[in-house]
């Protein structure tokens, strides 16, 4: 876990031509939402729960820390990839110049 976060910082600043850049962005999102993502699975399937005893994990605003931090890295993954795109499609567009 420690070392996708390094790849993913590689490949968001490492020079290249547009579609490398492309690439870049979509495995450094992507990297984020799997390894993350499957805390909210874990809430869906009948007799699984995000901790081995409920009430172990300390709670932010009464949910699970663990919960509160998948969401909000798989929520700035999600959002820094819109925004990459909105970026993308205003520098191509040719009537935004």
């Amino acid at each position: 876990m420690v070392g996708w976060p390094i790849v993913a910082v590689w490949l968001l600043w490492r020079p290249g031509t547009r579609r490398e850049r492309h690439l870049g962005v979509i495995v450094a999102a992507s990297t984020s939402v799997f390894a993350w993502a499957p805390f909210f699975l874990a809430v869906t399937i009948p007799g699984s729960n995000v901790e081995d005893t409920p009430g172990q994990v300390e709670r932010i605003a009464s949910l699970p820390a663990n919960m509160v931090t998948a969401a909000t890295i798989t929520i700035v993954a999600l959002a820094g990839y819109a925004l990459y795109r909105y970026e993308d499609r205003a520098s191509r567009d040719p009537s935004t110049s």
